[in-house]
């Protein structure tokens, strides 16, 4: 007797395989699972072979994991049989290729899933399907013929081998298919109708919720390199703790056979949290056995956590996976090594700047305290790599990380951290992983986000994912305001690590907030150190903003304007030959976009060479960055430069971008500074990032409404850069030519425009279908329940279908699961939305593969739909979108695709049409034109050269710039500018002249501030304090008389003369007190002081510091009470 008597007929070679997966399922596991995918794929190559709806994988090769994942399949059989038949494929790969001993549970499970499918596949195309009936668990033998041995596993190989052989023979003879296909259509055709005639077939449950479960965990657990099938000494199912009633659903030992973990394992309908403490029983009673307290794992299949309640750990904390041996021995390993950080010597080498340490140490702080996120909010050009480095070394020699993972959005950037990193850390083995593979040596990884996301679901070595989630024990995200969200985002939860966000321009926003996950409150990094506060430091370069008020990029051209000659070359260039009319205007939003006026450019271009920084005494133009529109922006702006320039070798200018031959050789070229070129005309490669001290010039010739990309692009001119101009001529600033008044308008919108979230189409589609179908179930529309259930069927399939080896799948998959049975569907609420909308929609791909157009066409006619039900306001313009879509199809109708769809087309134009339109009848358009819309003539506009002259509507100035950026220093600014505008106040002028004051002074003067502020409260006005007492904030911001200054070192003077270096350090102490009001004890003993001496002021004054120290002390104290 057999479960498989239904694989008869055509599915013989298969019945045979399943039968004898079925008679070795309990006697020899392994020789069971290689039977049950043998059987597995010669069902799905029968099912290519008579399934119509089924395409064959593109590669030359295909094998069973190639067809198990084409989408066609996926989008077919993927729904209900995704995760069993991959299942299958997994443990038979395990049972030919691995020396894991393959358990009888999971053998036993293939077959039952082999069952499943088999009896689907049969009971869907054969002639007189055999009818439902359940897995009878009886019929497998307990004993029977001996285990299968080498010359067996050999001969299965061997069969395996000899099936794809025939596949591949059959791909390949189909490739010349006129033929076959003639011979085959009578079969296929009848296949279909036979599958038709049977209808909808079920697919009954063959395995309970808690063994579902079960093999969860055990996928988890063998992806972190533990063999869930072995008693001892790596899990003991069932662990009965010795001298306890107590039984751990798993332990995971060490090499010393003393416990690492513990798991503790809930039902799924049960909330994780509920085996916390339960499980901490279990820790309590191994740590008391064995002396080793192990770290906690609590599941119920679909949410994991991990508490280390060890003295020094963390509280419980989700994770996404389990931890491998070589990761747990290292975490406990650490308990008694890892050292406080507070209090840690720093690499002075690396670090050198106060503000450098002081971001350390808050770091350290919050790392101390248990918190495992950091954000730094650094200008650029102020270190954040260097503090990187200094962090990653403390952290190293405190034992608190090994391995750091280092992120960034762009190749370039990676390179560069990796050199950084290199040359600050020579001992640290590095990798950049876009060009290396990882053996496992490197403490330093470097990947940008999409090779990491790849890596963590593709590098699996003997059956262990490489990159699982204690890999690294810290991350750290460069320009994290970037590159993070959407798409990347879940990095950010798969990596149990410490993190730490590098940014010059942090964002708080709804969907793209910063603070919020790196743990901050609004507002608050971990530190900051601004863009002002660095440049009257001098450790950035100022911009100056130097405005090209002409006409033609900020108003447009009018015709009317134009000379006579001008308004001809207009008639000529702009004529509309369809409608004959001339247009009276170009918006500006044209200029450089699609119209390159030649007078404009080389207007910009005389006002760069002219008013441009120039170095070797004023013979070349410095480093300059011109920040150009488009590719054809950037083409026409080296053209004019050469043409204006020809004396000028010819790369001299450049552009780099993506379109460009050997764009990072250009860049490499650039950053020399004695090669070409001198003038780099970028188109997105160099806004953020790159980092050439010597640029001096800056050409914003693009309209820019991003606040984080404009200081991005400002900070490309901020570094200094020594001897620039000469031996002792540094740089002093780097000039930013403004074409289109960006500056103007960042000065009205600091925050400048901020971007929602960008959701693929394949995202967007899924939440319109699944909105349409909750509205029309909510409002009874009875007529277009069939509409509903072909959406809720699309949507099904694609939830369904989600591979669950995807890691950002697996951190969804409590909700993945719900939605995967197609009867959840059959009713949604407003919550079932949003669970929809947070964790399936962003996971989802287009089943269809289908081309940008007609998905953007699906998306409209989606929500014309939705628009339809709720009568919004946006349905005229829906319409009218639909009907230019007729519009631009109706000038192709002489192609026989389009003929064939004239006369619907033709009553899209009408508008009795939509009158009566109804939601199934706007669906059958969609359906209809999808696969046409790609016909339109696109393209763009055509792009037009012109020589109209422009005009100068100012002179040329170059300004200050005064502005920082972050809604984290908000309230500070106001207080600020309270100060200076009430300079007089007579508190005020005291602390500027270092006079004694009173605490009745300053308290009168903290009550004026807090009224003039408009704090809402009293914690608020001391958060913008921060730290500093009152007075010391105020002499930080009006610095301290020159004259005064000069006073507190008058005695010190007196005492005897100084040499040179001494007086040069007095000098820059004067001129700092002067500017910045204090001077921290810390930023003796770095630059500019070091370059005096490298030990600062002890090198200096061995024996007299204590007393340069003391003054600091003394001007310090009479800001804070006189």
């Amino acid at each position: 007797m057999t479960n498989f008597s239904f694989l008869a007929d055509e599915w013989a070679d298969a019945g045979e395989s399943a039968r004898r997966a079925e008679m070795y399922a309990r006697t020899d596991p392994r020789t069971a699972a290689i039977h049950a995918r043998s059987a597995l794929e010669q069902l799905v190559r029968w099912l290519y072979d008579h399934d119509t709806q089924l395409r064959i994988p593109p590669s030359g090769h295909p094998n069973l994991s190639d067809l198990l994942r084409e989408r066609s399949f996926q989008h077919t059989y993927g729904g209900l049989f995704a995760r069993d038949l991959d299942l299958i494929r997994k443990i038979g790969n395990d049972a030919v290729h691995t020396p894991r001993p393959i358990p009888a549970e999971e053998a036993v499970a293939c077959v039952k899933y082999l069952f499943r499918f088999g009896l689907f596949v049969v009971r869907s195309f054969a002639e007189n399907p055999p009818e439902a009936r359940a897995f009878d668990e009886t019929l497998l033998p307990t004993h029977g013929p001996d285990p299968a041995g080498g010359a067996e596993l050999a001969r299965l190989r061997a069969e395996a081998e000899r099936i794809g052989g025939e596949f591949e023979r059959l791909r390949v003879a189909a490739e010349a298919r006129d033929e076959r296909i003639r011979q085959l259509e009578a079969e296929l055709q009848h296949y279909r109708r036979v599958r038709e005639a049977n209808g909808p077939v079920p697919a009954p449950a063959v395995l309970t919720e808690a063994q579902t479960r079960d093999l969860y965990i055990d996928v988890l657990l063998r992806e972190a390199g533990w063999n869930p099938a072995q008693l001892a000494p790596q899990r003991v199912p069932e662990y009965a703790i010795p001298g306890t009633a107590l039984r751990a659903d798993y332990v995971l030992w060490g090499d010393d056979a003393r416990p690492l973990a513990v798991v503790e394992a809930k039902r799924a309908r049960f909330d994780a949290e509920k085996g916390r403490l339960q499980a901490r029983d279990y820790a309590d009673a191994l740590e008391a056995h064995f002396g080793q307290r192990p770290l906690i794992f609590y599941t119920n299949g679909f949410d994991t956590l991990l508490w280390d309640d060890a003295e020094g750990g963390y509280p419980p904390r989700p994770v996404h996976g389990f931890y491998s041996k070589a990761e747990l021995e290292r975490h406990i390993r650490r308990r008694p090594d890892r050292k406080p950080l507070s209090g840690q010597p720093l690499n002075r080498a690396i670090v050198d700047r106060h503000y450098q340490e002081r971001a350390i140490r808050r770091v350290a702080e919050e790392f101390d305290a248990r918190r495992r996120r950091a954000l730094l909010v650094m200008a650029t050009g102020t270190g954040k790599t260097r503090v990187a480095a200094a962090l990653t070394e403390l952290l190293s020699k405190a034992d608190w990380v090994r391995r750091v993972l280092f992120l960034a959005d762009r190749n370039a950037l990676v390179t560069q951290a990796k050199g950084n990193f290199n040359e600050y850390l020579p001992g640290f083995p590095a990798l950049d992983l876009t060009e290396e593979a990882d053996d496992g040596s490197a403490r330093l990884v470097f990947s940008t986000y999409p090779t990491m996301m790849n890596r963590i679901d593709a590098d699996v070595r003997q059956g262990v994912r490489f990159y699982g989630v204690g890999h690294f024990d810290l991350v750290i995200i460069d320009e994290a305001h970037r590159s993070v969200y959407d798409k990347y985002g879940a990095v950010f939860e798969y990596f149990d690590a410490l993190f730490l966000g590098l940014t010059a321009t942090p964002k708080d926003e709804t969907d793209r907030d910063t603070y919020h996950l790196f743990h901050c409150p609004p507002g608050q990094p971990t530190d900051a150190y601004e863009y002002q506060t660095a440049v009257a430091e001098r450790f950035l370069s100022p911009v100056r903003p130097v405005e090209l008020p002409l006409k033609y990029p900020g108003q447009g051209i009018r015709y009317a304007d134009l000379s006579e000659d001008e308004k001809r070359e207009w008639e000529t260039k702009f004529y509309d030959p369809e409608t004959g009319d001339v247009p009276a205007e170009i918006d500006a939003g044209a200029i450089n976009e699609w119209l390159f006026n030649e007078d404009t450019v080389d207007k910009v271009l005389s006002a760069l060479m002219q008013h441009g920084h120039r170095i070797e005494g004023g013979d070349k133009l410095g480093k300059t960055i011109v920040f150009a529109r488009n590719h054809r922006h950037a083409l026409f702006l080296k053209e004019r430069f050469r043409r204006a320039y020809p004396q000028l070798p010819d790369t001299f200018a450049e552009v780099i971008d993506n379109e460009a031959r050997n764009p990072q050789g250009l860049i490499r070229q650039f950053k020399v500074p004695e090669q070409w070129p001198q003038l780099a005309i970028s188109v997105d490669m160099l806004d953020t990032g790159i980092d050439v001290p010597e640029v001096v010039n800056l050409v914003i010739f693009k309209p820019v409404f991003s606040a984080a990309k404009f200081w991005q692009m400002l900070g490309r001119g901020t570094r200094l850069s020594p001897n620039l101009f000469g031996p002792g001529q540094d740089k002093a600033d780097c000039r930013v030519f403004d074409v289109c008044g960006t500056f103007a308008f960042f000065d009205l919108n600091p925050e400048g425009v901020r971007p929602g979230r960008a959701a693929s189409l394949a995202e967007q589609l899924f939440n319109a279908r699944a909105e349409l179908a909750f509205l029309i179930e909510a409002r009874a529309l009875t007529d277009e329940f069939p509409l509903r259930e072909t959406l809720t069927g699309l949507l099904q399939a694609q939830t369904g279908t989600l591979s669950r080896e995807r890691f950002e799948v697996r951190m969804h998959l409590r909700t993945v699961e719900e939605f995967t049975p197609a009867e959840r569907w059959a009713s949604l609420s407003a919550a079932d939305l949003a669970a929809l909308r947070t964790h399936v929609a962003p996971l989802v791909v287009d089943p269809l593969q289908s081309d940008e157009f007609a998905k953007r066409f699906d998306l409209l006619m989606v929500r014309l739909q939705i628009a339809t039900v709720r009568a919004e306001p946006s349905l005229t313009r829906q319409i009218d979108a639909v009907q230019n879509v007729a519009k631009g199809l109706k000038k192709k109708g002489n192609l026989p695709v389009v003929q064939a769809q004239r006369p619907l087309i033709d009553a899209l134009l009408r508008d009795e049409f939509w009158q009566t339109a109804s939601l199934s009848a706007l669906e059958a358009v969609r359906v209809a034109l999808r696969e046409l819309v790609k016909l339109i003539d696109r393209g763009g506009k055509a792009p037009v050269y012109t020589d109209f002259e422009d005009a100068w509507l100012d002179t040329i100035v170059v300004g200050e710039f005064r502005q920082n950026y972050g809604d984290f220093s908000g309230m500070e600014d106001r207080l600020r500018t309270i100060v200076r505008e009430h300079a007089d106040n007579l508190t005020i002028r005291k602390l500027h002249r270092n006079e004694p004051i009173t605490g009745d002074e300053l308290d009168h003067l903290d009550s004026f501030l807090f009224a003039e502020s408009g704090a809402e409260t009293r914690d608020a006005y001391r958060q913008a304090l921060g730290e500093k007492p009152l007075g010391v904030f105020i002499r930080s911001i009006v610095g301290l008389d020159l004259h005064a200054a000069k006073t507190a070192f008058a005695g010190f003077l007196s005492n005897g003369p100084l040499n040179p270096r001494q007086q040069k350090f007095i000098d820059e102490l004067i001129d700092r007190l002067h500017k910045n009001g204090l001077v921290e004890r810390a930023q003796l003993a770095a630059r500019p002081f070091t370059d005096l001496h490298s030990q600062g002021v002890i090198g200096l004054f061995p024996k007299d510091y204590p007393r340069i120290l003391g003054i600091l002390e003394d001007v310090e104290g009479r800001a804070k009470t006189g």
